[in-house]
């Protein structure tokens, strides 16, 4: 119940910021990013419910907003391959790998396991009974 009342939040705050606070100071935001952004806010709600699984819809999402800037024309098709590989941080892929293999080997361990026992063992001893 607590998912689907923060999703209801966030596309009320979604509503708000895209629609209240450009008309109040007067800022034109193009229909591209508004499409966009309505977008990333629906399969954001489409997750919280938990409809479909998390890995289709994200893929769903991406296809969406590919296509769409295909038909705009902020992509060229024929630019599109060089630009996905200019646009990709390897550094920052590599980083999160990296990251992925620790915590995997790590959870094998048990490790998150027994910090979080040592975690509750402390606060007892801190905050008591």
């Amino acid at each position: 119940m607590e998912k689907h009342i923060l999703s209801i939040l966030i596309v009320s705050l979604f509503a708000i910021i895209i629609f209240i606070v450009p008309y109040l100071f007067e800022i034109k935001i193009s229909p591209f990013i508004l499409f966009s952004s309505i977008v990333m806010v629906s399969i954001y709600v489409i997750l919280s419910f938990e409809i479909i699984h998390r890995t289709s819809i994200a893929i769903f999402g991406a296809l969406i907003l590919i296509i769409a800037s295909l038909l705009v024309g902020s992509i060229h098709p024929k630019e599109t391959l060089h630009f996905v590989i200019d646009v990709i941080d390897f550094n920052t892929i590599g980083l999160l790998l990296g990251m992925m293999i620790i915590s995997a080997i790590l959870g094998e361990t048990g490790i998150f396991n027994w910090i979080g026992v040592k975690a509750i063992r402390l606060s007892v001893v801190i905050y008591g009974n």
